[in-house]
């Protein structure tokens, strides 16, 4: 799996949580394990993320939600 520099998304200092960039953080681990579970390539996490990271805070939370399903249906298990 990618680490979050190679999507763009450096580690730095822990954010408090709800922050922007933890949202970002949780929402690249989620979609890493989504993609991972699915056998999809890197080129897709990247197209993933960036898309994404377009939306607005509650977009984003809900594409959280919604790849942290993905990865628990696909069998990857909760990799929060």
């Amino acid at each position: 799996m990618a680490t979050h520099d190679a999507i763009g998304i450096g580690y730095g200092a822990p954010q408090p949580l709800g922050s922007p960039d933890s949202l970002s953080r949780a929402l690249a681990e989620a979609i890493g394990a989504a993609c991972a579970a699915r056998g999809d390539n890197e080129s897709n996490r990247a197209a993933l993320l960036a898309e994404c990271l377009q939306l607005d805070a509650a977009g984003q939370a809900d594409m959280l939600e919604h790849f942290r399903a993905e990865a628990q249906r696909f069998g990857a298990g909760d990799r929060r």
